[in-house]
């Protein structure tokens, strides 16, 4: 299990679900669909939500961050508005 990760309790959610789209079933899973589709997810923190939840927030986040399987400090890869590949100084 991932101890840390790119997920942190003090994260607003609607961030972690825009940045991160693969946890957005975990979070269904754990906090409810209404959290999904809710607009103040954009300013509910994971330890905020887990609260009102009954959940302990750092296992809330060490579940999300093992879904991702990333580690720590490494950003997640974004395609460019175009939706494609920016080449690399090549033609």
């Amino acid at each position: 299990m991932i101890l840390e990760g790119p997920i942190r309790p003090e994260m607003f959610v609607g961030e972690i679900l825009r940045d991160y789209p693969i946890v957005r079933g975990k979070i269904r899973e754990l906090f409810g669909e209404e959290c999904v589709q809710c607009r103040s997810n954009q300013r509910e923190t994971v330890t905020y939500t887990a609260w009102h939840r009954g959940l302990d927030p750092k296992r809330v986040c060490r579940e999300l961050n093992d879904l991702i399987g990333e580690k720590p400090g490494k950003k997640p890869k974004r395609p460019s508005v175009s939706g494609k590949t920016p080449s690399r100084g090549r033609p």
